[in-house]
């Protein structure tokens, strides 16, 4: 059996080794043409420059740093409201009116009893001057005039505590109490809100506190209602980091607060960084090996390998060193594609929508701290 198994395999290679005698060095040893490669179809753009910006994003909602409440000072029935939910108020207009017959009574008393003894206290300051009283008694008329001025005063004042004003310029945006109600003192009646002192406060994470400033532009866009972006900037950063969740508070001011309202939901693009004549390598155009990005720039017709290390990263695109402006770039067919590889490009043009496509979902790296 072995010396059968043995026969055959000889005349097997005997019978390859004669068809390969007719064969020109380098032909398949069992037929078939060894043409050239075929080009690998793909899509490339043309580099441009144009502006890029390094973001930092976070969401948040709308706070009123002016926001008082009102509150009853003294008790009392509610008889009259004034002003209801969604109105303008100025500083000192009256909000809310309380039962204020008592207050009214003991005032009216204590002006009475003021002007009596204003009188009495005249008339022992001229007796005194003939020598009719003694001077305990001016004294006693006078410190009963003091008394009085005081407790005319005190009068007053528990008048004022039925009468609940607003405390700054603003909007009424809350009512919690209607015409009836007995109030206590220190109950919560109102709301009053400066829609003009809205502010973005955001938490930054430590480490990207180094690249906040004050004074830095801010975007802030409504998810809802695209009408409502605008431009902010940074007022205030925190000195302190909260050791609990690593992050600053870092409060933005809006110069322009028509049309927003406290607790609206908004998104923020803090510009840590930009450029306005950045190369601008689209996001597709990056494949991603591990923690490393690259991408294939079409040269003579071969594609190149590039490795991306961005130095500035926005929802589009990013800008690296390697690339220029004038540069073919493949956007789509560079999956799987070798170095070197025959390539047939298909340009796009670089300014429509199909070149604009939404960023890769996975995070690119960032660049090193120095290039070697």
């Amino acid at each position: 059996m072995v010396r059968l198994l043995a026969s055959v395999l000889l005349c097997i290679v005997a019978a390859q080794a004669a068809c390969t005698k007719d064969k020109p060095s380098g032909a398949p040893l069992f037929g078939g043409d060894a043409g050239p490669a075929a080009a690998v179809p793909v899509e490339v753009v043309v580099l441009q420059t144009g502006l890029l910006e390094n973001t930092l994003r976070f969401s948040t909602n709308l706070e009123a740093e002016v926001e008082v409440q009102a509150l009853a000072r003294a008790p009392g029935q509610v008889v009259r409201l004034m002003v209801e939910e969604g109105d303008q108020v100025k500083q000192g207009q009256l909000l809310v009116k309380l039962e204020d017959a008592e207050q009214r009574s003991t005032l009216r008393r204590t002006q009475a009893e003021l002007a009596h003894a204003a009188r009495t206290s005249k008339r022992q300051e001229a007796l005194l001057s003939h020598g009719v009283v003694s001077d305990d008694a001016r004294e006693n008329a006078a410190f009963e005039l003091s008394r009085l001025k005081i407790a005319n005063a005190e009068a007053k004042r528990l008048l004022s505590y039925t009468s609940i004003r607003a405390a700054v310029d603003g909007t009424v945006t809350l009512r919690q109490v209607k015409r009836g109600d007995f109030v206590n003192p220190n109950q919560h009646l109102f709301t009053v809100t400066d829609f003009k002192s809205l502010v973005a406060k955001v938490y930054v994470p430590e480490n990207d506190m180094a690249s906040v400033k004050k004074g830095q532009v801010v975007r802030l866009v409504s998810p809802s209602d695209p009408a409502l972006a605008r431009d902010a900037v940074v007022e205030r950063v925190a000195p302190i980091v909260d050791p609990r969740s690593g992050t600053a508070k870092v409060t933005i001011a809006i110069p322009d607060t028509s049309n927003l309202r406290p607790g609206a939901f908004l998104s923020v693009e803090l510009v840590t960084s930009r450029a306005a004549d950045a190369v601008l390598l689209p996001r597709k155009a990056l494949v991603y090996d591990n923690e490393r990005s690259f991408a294939f720039k079409v040269e003579d017709g071969l594609a190149a390998r590039v490795p991306v290390r961005p130095t500035l990263s926005g929802p589009d695109f990013v800008q690296a060193p390697g690339f220029a402006a004038g540069d073919s770039v493949v956007v789509a067919g560079q999956v799987g594609l070798k170095a070197g590889a025959k390539v047939s490009p298909k340009i796009l043009d670089s300014n429509s929508r199909k070149a604009e496509q939404a960023p890769s979902e996975m995070p690119i790296p960032d660049a090193p701290a120095a290039a070697k």
